[in-house]
């Protein structure tokens, strides 16, 4: 695992959060030798940086696993602070199932940046920055980075004995018949009212 955000009393309390952070660190690592690999070879730099929200807000189909949703709900109720909790709550408690914007779009900005879903790891552009309203990935295929081989399995082995996948066997059954998928919601399709019902009351207790 790379070097990366660390939460060492969190990870103690809460188990599944190494292998989460895990699982992103595994992802961030391939995607980063994966552009650095299209610099060198097709002289491309990676389009997306900070400030840039178009597929935050215009992205329908973004898949996210319960591990992740566990992450995102410890994140949102336990380490968001200040006004940025406060718009992430009001955003989650006006989000209207299927609305593409992300409710955790804040100032043009991923509030739950450490803990974002895998899906958006992945979700490279290369070349020049997303017009608005642009879908590089129905519009211009070429320039959307393609994951490493390999990558998607290893990170999925590293998240399968979370949901009780331990046996090698089983895991590449798993892996072969695409079953991973199903264990996968949609995060713009989601009701998050639960979330913000959950970040009032951790809000609200006595420290």
């Amino acid at each position: 695992m790379t070097a990366g955000q660390r939460f060492p009393a969190d990870e103690v309390r809460h188990p599944w959060l190494p292998v989460l952070l895990r699982m992103h660190a595994l992802v961030d690592t391939g995607i980063a030798a994966a552009v650095r690999a299209e610099e060198r070879q097709r002289g491309v730099r990676r389009a997306c940086r900070s400030g840039c929200d178009v597929c935050c807000r215009t992205q329908g189909d973004i898949p996210v696993f319960q591990i992740e949703l566990a992450g995102i709900s410890w994140y949102s109720a336990e380490k968001l602070e200040g006004a940025r909790r406060d718009k992430v709550r009001a955003g989650l408690e006006r989000h209207v199932p299927g609305a593409r914007e992300c409710p955790f779009l804040v100032a043009r900005a991923c509030a739950i940046h450490p803990v974002r879903p895998m899906a958006c790891r992945l979700f490279t552009v290369l070349g020049r920055q997303c017009a608005e309203g642009e879908d590089p990935f129905h519009e211009r295929r070429s320039d959307m980075l393609a994951p490493p081989p390999g990558l998607l399995a290893r990170a999925y082995l590293v998240m399968l004995p979370f949901h009780g996948v331990n046996d090698p066997k089983d895991q590449e059954t798993w892996l072969e018949r695409g079953l991973v998928n199903t264990l996968a919601v949609n995060l713009p399709t989601r009701d998050w009212s639960s979330l913000a019902r959950l970040m009032n009351a951790a809000h609200s207790r006595p420290e």
